[in-house]
């Protein structure tokens, strides 16, 4: 008895939901609406990223060197009277800069905390002055002198000091607001900076001593001493700190940008599009194109012109008739009877609905909603259908409506949590004729993502459902589209040489043709 065992992570039965029942949702029935939620992005998770700007700095050196002045005139009466001396002036220099930063984010509906680290490096921010001062300072307090003795202190300061910033580290809190596609945010922290710091300051100091005497009538007489050097108070001290760290705060206000819903934000030009599909069939291939429901009425002539062999018409969960706020919403039925090229529509994830759809003439119906390891379409819409559960409801409903119709086949691809050769094979086991592979593919060395996955509904302006998920690897250890595909591999996974592995379980089972494989016996097992 031919038999093929199927694990219970497709086979599980849960509630799906039904397109077709609800038609006070306009989000499923293929047009999205203003009247939904405005909020419109999760921000909450970890992020990374770099950053290049233009720096521009200003440097106060007017007290730099007071510390040196103080330790030349240590325990002598100028050190009061020169402490407040300020020899040099601000300066200001601008420098590049390019860094890094990784943050958390928390978001609690339109509110939005972070925790953020930020490194910077400047590209060459040294600043540098001199400055000098000369004062006489008469009887400076705290000295002791005999009567009649005045002491005159000449004292002049000449200072240098020059300063670079190489680098600088901050971690800042962030305080935002969900504004769709922007985050605009305030932010506080500590920044600590690494810097080179180098000072010198010179005192030359002279006394004149002058004598002041009275005579027997009352005369005052004033005796100017000579200018003589003070050597204990004059001389040159100098600092250089070689990656000296800075401490200090930092904040400011700024704004996040959703770059990926941006991308995608600008309306379809026909124009381009024409182009694009005139120059795939130039190159010989057989060409399909995929258009939301919402518009294909306006894409789908412009597309037709230009002759391809397969249209597609996609939304998330889709039914036969959609409805828009403004203006009449696609009928699916007296749209393709029109057409001349095959139509496949979709998504569905139960019987009703993909017997509506079979029943506008197309030629295939996609049946799943997209599931990846990035969707997040059952977190976001509540919309979750194990993609056997779906694919044999949707077997189901193709047998009705073969007999509907007096034969009339439509052929069923399965799309979402197909992953390796064993989800494949489980698909077709399950009705499917053909499964849409999109995580499986990025992971090829051809791939232009380079690694990364996304699928459509992560650039949905205003209720994204997908992240962008990194499936890692560097180049040269990512398989070929071929060994991916159509094999050998060495790798034990299930994840290349899909097909391989299909026509592997196919001869296991003992079927040699898909239509027979499709009447495989199927049972639940506990999930692995």
């Amino acid at each position: 008895m031919r038999r093929l065992m199927l694990a219970a992570a497709m086979l599980g039965t849960v509630s799906a939901a039904h397109a077709a029942d609800m038609p006070d949702l306009p989000i499923l029935r293929g047009g999205f609406t203003d009247g939904l939620s405005k909020t419109s992005h999760n921000w909450d998770g970890f992020y990374v990223g770099g950053h290049a700007g233009y720096t521009a700095d200003a440097t106060d050196f007017s007290q730099s060197v007071v510390g040196l002045t103080n330790y030349i005139f240590r325990d002598s009466v100028l050190q009061a009277p020169t402490a407040t001396w300020s020899l040099m002036n601000k300066t200001n220099t601008q420098s590049t800069n390019f860094g890094g930063f990784v943050g958390r984010n928390w978001q609690w509906y339109d509110a939005i905390l972070s925790l953020e680290g930020t490194y910077s490096h400047f590209n060459n921010m040294a600043t540098s002055t001199s400055g000098a001062n000369s004062l006489v300072i008469v009887n400076p307090p705290g000295e002791v002198r005999a009567a009649g003795i005045t002491n005159n202190y000449a004292v002049s300061l000449t200072g240098t000091a020059a300063a670079q910033v190489k680098d600088m580290i901050t971690l800042r809190g962030r305080v935002g607001w969900d504004g769709g596609n922007f985050m605009p945010y305030a932010f506080m922290g500590a920044a600590v900076g690494r810097m080179d710091v180098s000072r010198t300051v010179t005192s030359v100091v002279s006394l004149r001593q002058d004598v002041t005497t009275t005579d027997l009538f009352g005369n005052t007489t004033t005796t100017l001493g000579a200018w003589t050097p003070v050597p204990a108070q004059s001389g040159t001290q100098g600092q250089h700190r070689t990656n000296t760290f800075a401490v200090g705060w930092t904040a400011g206000l700024g704004t996040d940008i959703a770059t990926l819903q941006r991308v995608y934000s600008r309306p379809v030009s026909p124009e381009l599009l024409r182009q694009r599909v005139k120059e795939l069939r130039a190159s010989g291939i057989r060409v399909a194109v995929r258009l939301s429901p919402q518009h294909t009425a306006d894409l789908a002539p412009h597309v037709l012109a230009e002759g391809v062999d397969l249209l597609v018409i996609q939304g998330t969960i889709i039914s036969a008739e959609h409805v828009a706020e403004h203006g009449a919403g696609l009928n699916l039925k007296t749209f393709i009877a029109d057409l001349d090229v095959p139509v496949l529509v979709g998504g569905c994830t139960n019987y009703q609905t993909a017997l509506h759809l079979m029943r506008t003439g197309a030629a295939g119906v996609i049946v799943g909603y997209g599931a990846h390891l990035g969707s997040t379409t059952h977190a976001t819409l509540g919309i979750d259908v194990p993609m056997a559960t779906a694919l044999v409801d949707a077997a189901a409903a193709r047998r009705d409506y073969l007999d509907e119709t007096g034969g009339r086949y439509v052929h069923l691809v399965g799309y979402g949590d197909i992953e390796s050769g064993g989800d494949i094979a489980k698909a077709l086991a399950c009705g499917a004729d053909a499964v849409m592979l999109g995580e499986a593919l990025a992971t090829a060395s051809e791939a232009p993502g380079g690694g990364r996955y996304w699928d459509a509904t992560a650039a949905h302006p205003r209720v994204p459902r997908s992240d962008v998920v990194d499936l890692g690897g560097a180049l040269d250890e990512r398989p070929t589209l071929e060994e991916l595909l159509c094999g050998p591999t060495s790798d034990p996974s299930g994840e290349r040489n899909l097909f391989g592995s299909v026509r592997r379980v196919m001869g296991k089972c003992g079927y040699s043709t898909l239509k027979e494989f499709q009447k495989a016996e199927l049972i639940v097992t506990r999930g692995r």
